[in-house]
């Protein structure tokens, strides 16, 4: 009888402990928003406790989660192309600055593509860094649909690229994380 009586109260105990973690989480998370902070910002930071895995981007240009029993994202060149620009740049890209990156672009889609025509990569490249088309944003949204096709939201939004409208754009997950062979 004692120890259902220590059961309860234990379990009384770890309720009320559970509630006061929550209530300051919740109130951490308030002041976070309230600081301007985002959500996709919040959510990356809540999935930090998240078990991620290595990348391995294979001299074949693959992109393999090693951890996660050596899953292969698959992406079209173009994207590829964009996720492995991001990738190389931990500190971000602001979209309108992407004319910046044209000549690195080119050489990753170059190296992706099977195009032999320097002309029509070059066009692709260009319509991609043109502030007026959508094209960047098409590749992002297909990278970002890659990972979470394959990953919860919670782990996948380490893997793509974020950031705030007209704000600076980045992959979040810690370089560490990344090999190349």
């Amino acid at each position: 009888m004692k120890t259902e009586k220590a059961s309860v109260e234990n379990s009384a105990q770890e309720a009320k402990i559970f509630k006061k973690i929550s209530d300051e989480i919740s109130e951490r998370i308030k002041t976070l928003r309230e600081m301007g902070i985002s959500e996709i910002e919040i959510n990356a930071l809540i999935s930090q406790n998240q078990e991620l895995s290595r990348v391995t981007i294979t001299k074949s240009h693959r992109i393999i989660l090693r951890d996660f029993d050596f899953m292969e994202i698959k992406l079209e060149p173009l994207a590829k192309s964009v996720f492995l620009l991001f990738l190389a740049h931990p500190e971000g890209i602001y979209f309108k600055n992407l004319p910046e990156y044209k000549k690195e672009l080119i050489k990753i889609y170059s190296r992706l593509s099977n195009r032999d025509d320097l002309g029509a990569i070059r066009k692709s490249i260009d319509f991609l860094t043109d502030p007026t088309s959508n094209s960047i944003n098409e590749k992002c949204s297909r990278i970002k649909e890659a990972f979470r096709s394959r990953l919860d939201k919670v782990v996948a939004i380490n893997y793509y690229i974020t950031g705030p409208a007209a704000g600076l754009k980045r992959i979040t997950l810690d370089r560490d994380l990344v090999e190349y062979e």
